[in-house]
């Protein structure tokens, strides 16, 4: 009987493990995925969890409205807050504190207040929870725009950011999820983003952008948020002090 439980465990747990970003997506033919030190935030981000359907759940456990999106995936983590606050930035911040605790480094966790000031997490008192709850509700993507390092938009990486951001205006935050290349340094890379209202965050396919449907290249992505997020020139930044 014991024999059988392990059998049993053992293919759940395989069947698990195959559930995630790096090992569900297979970049396109003369690409290889571009593989990053086991303890980077880039590995961590390229190894999240996809969950088993494609339904993107809102803050209010309803279902976002599908035809809105064009989802491949959805990450496997479920909203911490019933109100609308994790929304694009925020599940971005809630990548990089949950990739500190992760890494037992929660001593050295900072996120940002609206005009992008530096609030570590060791000196504000709060649980983890309730830091990150205070993060989301005074910040956005004019805070992360501000308070993170600029990066060129040909050295992008897995958890770096593509923020579009008019000054106080409303705009979106998406992240790059995993990163291949070819022989002549060509660059393909999945990219996802949570949104308003407050939901789930997915992998959005590149189909009708780019020729090849899951992978866009940064100028077909930046082609796609012309086109259906309307939010201003995208500029790129990557979570670590300036």
């Amino acid at each position: 009987m014991k024999s059988v439980f392990l059998i049993i465990f053992i293919l759940s747990s395989k069947s698990y493990t195959l559930e995630t970003i790096h090992l569900k997506f297979i970049p396109p033919e003369n690409y290889n995925r571009v593989l990053f030190s086991q303890n980077s935030f880039a590995n961590y981000i390229q190894s999240l969890p996809l969950k088993d359907d494609n339904k993107i759940l809102k803050h209010d456990g309803q279902l976002a409205k599908q035809k809105r999106w064009n989802s491949l995936a959805v990450i496997s983590m479920p909203l911490m807050f019933k109100d609308n606050l994790e929304q694009c930035s925020d599940f971005c911040m809630r990548f990089w504190a949950n990739f500190h605790k992760k890494q037992n480094r929660l001593n050295q966790l900072i996120l940002f207040n609206y005009m992008g000031e530096n609030k570590p997490f060791i000196s504000s008192g709060l649980s983890y929870n309730k830091f990150l709850r205070k993060s989301f509700a005074f910040s956005n993507s004019y805070s992360l725009k501000r308070a993170l390092k600029k990066v060129d938009s040909n050295k992008l990486i897995p958890g770096d950011l593509i923020i579009q951001s008019r000054g106080h205006k409303l705009g979106h935050v998406s992240m790059i999820m995993d990163l291949a290349i070819n022989s002549k340094k060509q660059r393909l890379y999945l990219i996802g983003f949570s949104a308003i209202p407050a939901q789930e965050f997915h992998i959005e396919s590149a189909k009708g952008f780019s020729q090849f449907n899951e992978w866009f290249t940064i100028e077909a992505f930046q082609k796609y948020l012309a086109s259906k997020i309307k939010r201003g020139k995208p500029s790129f930044r990557r979570f670590g002090l300036k």
